[in-house]
Formats: structure tokens, sequence, C-alpha cells
């Protein structure tokens, strides 16, 4: 066993190119395992305040890692097994039985899977507390002191499934060089690739799946539609790049190959045979980089502007620091909410003054208080109108529905200080969602009235997060007989909220509310339970909600912050599959063309021309997938825009800003990847 070992390792050694970086990958994506599966079972963090649904997006990000993971394992290793079957030929001329043979390949794999083990340990333990630092830093919380630097409850289980993951890949291996003849062995590495054809079916498939998967993006009207049409868009558009470069990059090739002009020049000659021939091996890698640049492009963009926006939507949100908010409902005679409006009066003037006496109790200063009623409901937009539709259940109904927040022009008045003058057939008109398709019509008609819009305002004083998920219409209508008007309406019908509420601002900010808050809410609570213990009507339940800015800014820092962490941590992962794949091919292409551009030399092809055909070659090569990734960010855009106005995204300029920085950084990164991978080339094929 002894000979077996140290010929594994001299193996090991001779081609340290090739293993050096599986170890390496191997070992980045194991500590990247080990990171994530550690921040999801440390209940420290858990427990914090602005750590709660850490665990969840760990989660998932370890199911993403997982799969890359065992993708990329199975991925080098057949990369190996093609490089190194004829070397395992030669044992086998030499005298070497198979048996013997496999002897050496289960060292070598066990060698390469016991210097994983070890660097992503090292690789685990030393960013784990960097990775903690970063975290709480992006989800504002404060820093747990004492992170462990180790934990086996993450370590072990990855190394018994890894291990498990090796010794799958051997048997593979084994398997493949049992079944193959010394002759075959040996000619594997050297066989060569005949001239493809161009696939028709595949060509047309791939036109097919990517023209519908971009309709779908491009053609969603709402979120709502948006999310159902995204998941069925993303596979097919996954789909469609693999046929597509699998047929359409040689029908191209072709195409070229047979104008004269351009083929028969020493510039294009050389490096378009070559891609020519090796296209049909290299169509799955470079869509495979396509889609991991995509992913790597819209994972950084969407995260980002979520989080880059959290103060600007929370702005948008709290035009005070406070709001305190009742909503009446009726009850069915089973004391279930109907969602009808209840009519159960409730006096601001009393909310005002609970909120004055909390503060003066606690000598807190408020400013800014207002007091105010609103309507929120959904509306359906049918024959050029927007009509009441009890129980929007039916999806298509909720797909051409619209939220609308109505006020009257008292209220805003009292909110703003600003007169619209309006009439009773006018309107005042305010777009309060992103996905807006009559925002710039001339009139409405609202139930059963046609109203003119007068005036468009920037912004509406009284915001709803309903406006997220669907078309949102911020409504002014000329005063309080139009606004009742509306309430005897929509009051027999399910949809109407009508809100009773108070804004306030606290002088010194979140420390001064924290002193009054407990008592605001208590006291808020025991008058609005009195207002319906004193009712004749026992069936109106009360919705009651004492919303802050500061705790609805660590909710948003929790669940953004954490999904930009794992948007990051994705985002390196990967990178480390583009940079392998990229890495692996170079060398792959390297050592098939070292022998046919030394044989060009000898013809009479200068050094000059085989490092401009080989420039050429690897340009097209390299940047193909980049514009193709471009491209795909490019018609996802709108279908992004939608989706992440459900999770408050804050504006479509800054979410372009964030999808152009994105594809600027990628593609530096990606240039330094060709400079450092095409240097490898060069230095094989001379």
């Amino acid at each position: 066993m002894r000979f077996y070992f140290r010929l594994a390792k001299e193996n090991i050694k001779k081609n340290r190119r090739l293993f050096i970086p599986q170890v390496l990958t191997n070992a980045g994506l194991l500590a990247m395992c080990y990171i994530i599966l550690s921040l999801a079972l440390d209940q420290r963090i858990a427990r914090t305040r602005g750590g709660s649904v850490l665990p969840f997006f760990m989660q998932i990000g370890l199911i993403v890692v997982g799969i890359l993971t065992f993708a990329l394992t199975f991925y080098i290793n057949s990369f190996l097994m093609k490089q190194r079957k004829s070397e395992f030929g030669l044992y086998n001329v030499l005298g070497m039985e198979k048996r013997h043979i496999g002897r050496v390949l289960f060292f070598e794999s066990a060698i390469s899977t016991f210097m994983s083990l070890v660097l992503s340990a090292v690789f685990g333990v030393v960013f784990y507390k960097l990775s903690t630092l970063i975290l709480c830093r992006i989800v504002n919380i404060e820093t747990i002191l004492g992170f462990d630097f180790t934990s086996l409850f993450s370590l072990i289980p990855l190394a018994i499934v890894f291990i498990g993951l090796s010794l799958l890949t051997y048997i593979v291996n084994r398997i493949s060089i049992a079944r193959m003849k010394p002759v075959e062995l040996m000619a594997t590495k050297h066989t060569g690739e005949k001239e493809p054809k161009i696939k028709i079916v595949c060509l047309i498939l791939g036109l097919i799946t990517i023209g519908i998967g971009y309709y779908l993006a491009l053609s969603a009207r709402n979120p709502l539609e948006a999310v159902q049409d995204f998941f069925i868009a993303v596979p097919l558009v996954v789909i469609g790049t693999y046929f597509l470069f699998i047929s359409l990059t040689i029908t191209v090739l072709k195409i070229l190959k047979k104008r004269d002009n351009f083929y028969y020049s020493p510039k294009h000659m050389v490096s378009l045979s070559g891609l020519l021939y090796r296209m049909k091996q290299n169509a799955v890698g470079l869509a495979s980089i396509t889609i991991l640049a995509t992913c790597v492009i819209v994972m950084l963009s969407t995260t980002i502007s979520l989080y880059a926006g959290i103060d600007n939507k929370l702005k948008s949100t709290f035009k005070e620091d406070v709001m305190v908010s009742t909503l009446f409902v009726d009850r069915d005679e089973e004391g279930v909410g109907s969602g009808r409006f209840s009519h159960t009066p409730i006096e601001l003037s009393k909310l005002s003054d609970i909120a004055k006496k909390t503060a003066a109790s606690h000598n807190v200063e408020i400013k800014n208080l207002s007091a105010f009623n609103n309507i929120g409901t959904f509306l359906v937009y049918e024959d050029s109108k927007f009509t009441i539709q009890p129980f929007i259940v039916n999806s298509e109904k909720l797909l051409h529905s619209a939220y609308f927040n109505i006020i009257s022009g008292e209220t805003y008045e009292r909110l703003t200080g600003e007169t619209l003058n309006l009439s009773k057939d006018e309107i005042a008109l305010c777009d309060l969602s992103i996905v807006n398709k009559h925002v710039h019509d001339s009139e409405f008609t609202l139930l059963d009235n046609t109203y003119k819009v007068k005036t468009r305002i920037n912004s509406f004083p009284i915001t709803n997060d309903m406006t997220s998920v669907t078309e949102g219409y911020g409504i002014v209508v000329s005063d309080k007989d139009v606004y009742n008007h509306f309430v005897e309406q929509i009051s027999s019908a399910s949809g109407l909220q009508e809100q009773g509420s108070i804004a306030f601002s606290v002088v010194g900010g979140e420390a001064e509310y924290r002193k009054i808050e407990d008592d605001l809410i208590n006291n808020t609570l025991n008058y609005t339970s009195s207002v319906i213990e004193g009712e004749e009507n026992k069936a109106t339940s009360i919705s009651t909600a004492v919303e802050n800015y500061w705790d609805m800014k660590q909710g948003l820092n929790e669940s953004l912050g954490s999904l930009l962490f794992l948007g990051i941590i994705l985002s390196v992962v990967f990178l480390f599959a583009t940079v392998l794949i990229i890495y692996y091919k170079q060398i792959s292409e390297g050592y098939e063309d070292r022998n046919n551009y030394q044989i060009l030399k000898k013809v009479g092809l200068t050094n000059k021309e085989v490092k401009r055909s080989i420039r050429s070659q690897i340009l097209i090569v390299f940047f193909l997938p980049l514009i193709i990734a471009g491209i795909h960010v490019l018609v996802a855009f709108p279908v992004l825009t939608k989706l992440l106005s459900i999770l408050f995204l804050a504006s479509k300029t800054l979410f372009l800003l964030c999808t152009v920085g994105a594809v600027a950084v990628f593609a530096l990164v990606y240039a330094a990847i060709y400079v450092c991978t095409s240097n490898t080339y060069y230095k094989i094929v001379n």
C-alpha cells in the first residue's frame, strides 16, 4: 500500500496545475457551507433583536451552495479524468492491473479530500468571525462578543457529507476505468472533435424558449402577475441559453467560414477553425458561465438596491415618527371578521389626548400631532371604470385590481397646509406605486361617478404598504360630503378599510419614545376596548396598531440586511464556480491546441500571428457569455422592478444605478479573470 500511496502523492505533485484548483475550490465551497450553517444554527444571533430572520435566509443559502458544490465536484472530476485517462492507460500497458490503478485513484482522492477538509476548516474558522462582524454591521445589531471560532455541530456533518461525495466520485471513476480498454484510455485525451453540424431542432427550441421567457418578463403588468411569470420565465431562459449556445454559435461560425474574404486570412482562419471544432464541447461551459454571470449581477443589484433604499422607503412611509391607527370590523354570527366596515364611532380627539397625556406623564415632548380618517380599498378595473368586487379571490380579478387611498380635501389641507380648491367632480391624484398603468389618465371613473383629474400631487400625506403588491393611487376628493359618499357606496362590500389615525413625532428621537411606548399602547387599547364595550352592537371588533419609525427600520434592516448578506455570499460562491469553469476550460484547450500551434509555427506562421490568433479566439469565447448575460439582465429589469416593489423597492432609479454598478464591477472582475487564465493558456501553448 505504501507504493500506491507514494505514487498517488507523486501524481498530485506532477499534476499540481490540475489538483491545486480542485483543492482550493472544494475548500472554499466547504468553508462557505460551514459559515452559512454556523450562522443558521447560532441561537445567540437568532435571539438578538434584528437577527430573527437570519436562520431562514441562511437555510436557503445552504441549499443553493450545497447544490452548486455537488455539481462542481462532478464537473472537476470529469475534467481531471479526461486529462489523466491516458496516464492510467500507460500504467495498464506497463503491467499495472486496473485494480492497482484503482488503489492509486483511491489514495489520490483521499489525499485531495484530506487537504480540502483541512483548508476548509482553516478558511471557515478565519472567515467566520469576519462574516459575523460584517453581518452585524449590515443588519445593524450589536456585535456579539465571544463568538465561537469553531462549531463541531457544523464542521462534522459537512465533513461526513463531503467524504461521502468524494467516495461517490471515486466509485464513478473506478467504474469508468474498469469499462475501458488500455488503448481507449490512452487515446481519450487526444480524441479530436469532428466538425459539428448545425442542430436545427436545438436552434428552434432555443429561440422558442428564450422568446417565451423574454415575453413573460416584458409583459408582466403588476407584481402579482410578475411573481407567477418570473418563475416560469427563468427556467425557460436557462434552457434556451444552453440550446442557443449549442446551436446558434455553431451556425454563426459556419456562416463566417463561408465568407472567403473573412475566413481566409491569418488573423481569422486559425481562431475560427479552432472555435468551430471545439464549440461542441465549449457550448455547455459557456452557457453555464452566462447563467452564473447573470445570477451574480441580479443578486448583487437586487439586494444592494433594496438595502440602500431603506431610508427612502421609511421616509415615504412615515411622515412622522409614530402612527396610531384604529380599524373597526363587523363580525358575523360566528364571530368571524367579515371584512366589512363598521360605523362604530371613535373620537380621534380622544386618541390625540391620550398621546399628549402619556407624553406629558413621562416629561416627553411630542410635535406635529395630527388626526385624520382615510379609506383604503381595492377596486377592480372593468369596462373602463373601477368598480367594487366583494371578496376578491379570483386571480384574474386580482391582477386587474388597484388599491385606492382616499381622503377629503379638508384632511389634505390639515395635514399639508395646502389648499387644492377642488370641485365636486374633481380629484387630485398621486402616484403611489411604480407599476401604475392609469397614472396619466385625465379622468377616473370610480364606482358610478366620473372625476376629472385637476391636479397631480407628488407626495401623499398618508401611505399604505398595499401599494407594494399592486397598482396604487392616492385620491383627494373635494370635501367631506364626497368622501362620505364613497363610504356609503362601499360600506356594504368587503374590502373597505376606513381608518381613524393620529400621527406625531417625538422630540429627542427613539430614546424618548421608548419611555412612553408601553403606556401609549396600553392606554390606546384600553380606550378602544371601552368603545366596543359601550356599543349596543356586540358584533363589532377593533384592530389597533401603534407603529413607529425605529421598529420599522430595524425590521427592514433585519430582513433586507440578511438578504444582502446572503446575496454577497452566493455571489462569491458563483464567482468561484465561474473562475473554476473558465480555468479548467483554458487548461483543457491549451493542451489540445499546443501541438496544433507548434505545427503552424513550423509551416511559417510567425509568433506575432500566433498570438493574434490566440487573442482573437480567447476574446470571443471569454466575452460572449458576458454580453449574453447583459442582455438577460436588461430584459429581466422590468419584471425584477415589479417583484422588488413587493420587497419595498424605493425607486426604479436606485435599482437601475445598482444594476449598472453590478454589471461594471462584474465586468472588471471578469476581465481580471481573463488576464490570469489567458496567461496560463499562453504558457501551455508555448
